[in-house]
């Protein structure tokens, strides 16, 4: 039988690996907020402001761990942090984009004005 290792963990099966990369409620969020430009730490704070800072910081810890994303703290007053996507993490855009594709064309368009149903 065939396995996969990834962080030091052996998978049966590859689609479990990548499951367990992107496990985690708001993870590809925050890959798609940062693949279509959002990298600072604030600013993704403010594309979810249902999610509270800690989880998204522990997210954002664990995509790192993984290797998925680089973190840079820039000194200027006032300090700031950024991320951007790591080689891996890229390679992980077009999963995510087919992920938004399917969303686009199955789910139903509303504005942000507009109460959900």
């Amino acid at each position: 039988m065939r396995t996969w290792r990834f962080a030091g963990e052996t998978y049966q099966c590859p689609v479990v690996l990548t499951i367990d990369r992107l496990r985690g409620r708001w993870k590809t969020n925050i890959l798609w907020f940062i693949w279509t430009g959002t990298n600072r730490f604030n600013g993704i704070c403010a594309a979810l402001p249902q999610v509270q800072r800690g989880v998204i910081a522990r997210q954002l810890r664990s995509l790192e761990r993984d290797g998925l994303l680089y973190r840079t703290v820039i000194c200027e007053k006032p300090l700031h942090i950024e991320y951007q996507l790591s080689e891996l993490g890229e390679s992980l855009a077009p999963l995510v984009a087919s992920l938004a594709a399917w969303g686009e064309e199955h789910g139903t368009p509303q504005s942000l004005d507009t109460p959900s149903a």
